[in-house]
């Protein structure tokens, strides 16, 4: 496996990340704040504790915690005003939150849920954010995707559907493949913008975002919950751990120095060819920017077109 041995200092700079809470975004928190960072930790749950605890284990005071649910637009809003009126720079956005556990319920906007917080919630964050990102020299920006990217159904048209079929652990896969296929692509669409941008992938890791709720789980077969278990089973005994899995994303963060990446192991990865895909990207970034509500002054423009000398 990867491992960045990046010994960069980060006193000064201030990096946000999303699903901060726990796993890979917890342990990419442990590391920021033990380089001297300012870290802010946006997640849904209540993140009092875990704050206190990266300033006990790193002795960084500067570590706090914002509240946002990424499947509420209107509360990604919220969140990134409160950002911009108490930050004066970013230097490291992580949009790692992410879940696998919703079906084909959708949210009060009409946007599929899965992909509302996987995807729709971060691309919006990082609209309302833009401004903050490109004021800050040498920002970059982080998402964390899948190599179950691969393993995805979408097309233009259907990027706000859940799949057509029902056949267990292939619905979930594909449903999820799906919003981790969007990451990647809008990582690209940043990057080719002018934005610093790459995506990762952490491997098998052993972290709970692939739990299952009984709610979840009273929707499957019996084959399928088998398989679920199975799986979790063989994560638990083979996957790696959230630290190790982080060091993808600090790769990312820190180390490489090229942009428009899919990284794994900490080095570059090839990509589906769905994610270089013109006319399907075009879609999705078009389909992404309706349904996050943005309005035409929030909309991301390509570098060269920002009167930037």
């Amino acid at each position: 496996m990867g491992k960045c041995r990046s010994e960069v200092s980060l006193i000064g700079k201030t990096a946000l990340i999303t699903g901060g809470n726990s796993g890979l975004g917890f342990e990419t928190a442990v590391d920021f704040a033990t380089r001297g960072c300012r870290v802010i930790i946006a997640d849904i749950s209540d993140s009092e504790e875990k704050t206190r605890e990266i300033i006990a284990r790193t002795n960084n005071p500067y570590v706090t915690w914002m509240q946002v649910d990424l499947s509420d637009f209107q509360s990604v809003r919220t969140f990134a005003t409160r950002f911009i009126e108490n930050e004066s720079r970013l230097d490291l956005l992580i949009n790692n939150a992410g879940t696998s556990c919703y079906t084909n319920e959708y949210t009060a906007s009409g946007a599929l849920k899965l992909m509302a917080i996987n995807h729709y919630g971060h691309f919006l964050l990082t609209h309302l954010l833009i401004d903050l990102l490109r004021k800050t020299e040498n920002s970059r920006v982080v998402f964390t995707s899948s190599i179950i990217a691969f393993i995805n159904c979408l097309k233009s048209g259907n990027i706000n559907d859940p799949p057509k079929v029902w056949a267990g652990m292939l619905f979930s896969y594909l449903q999820y493949g799906n919003t981790k296929l969007c990451n990647l692509i809008t990582s690209n669409m940043l990057s080719e913008m002018g934005i610093f941008s790459n995506a990762i992938h952490p491997g098998c890791v052993k972290t709970n975002i692939h739990q299952v709720t009984f709610k979840f789980l009273k929707e499957m077969s019996v084959l399928h919950i088998l398989s679920v278990f199975f799986g979790r089973i063989c994560i638990f005994m083979f996957g790696k751990t959230a630290h190790e899995g982080a060091q993808n994303i600090l790769y990312a963060a820190l180390e490489t120095k090229h942009s428009g990446q899919f990284i794994s192991d900490c080095k570059p990865y090839r990509q589906p060819r769905s994610a270089r895909d013109d006319d399907l990207c075009r879609d999705v970034w078009e389909e992404s920017e309706r349904l996050a509500g943005l309005e035409p002054n929030e909309r991301i423009l390509p570098i060269n077109k920002l009167n930037i000398p």
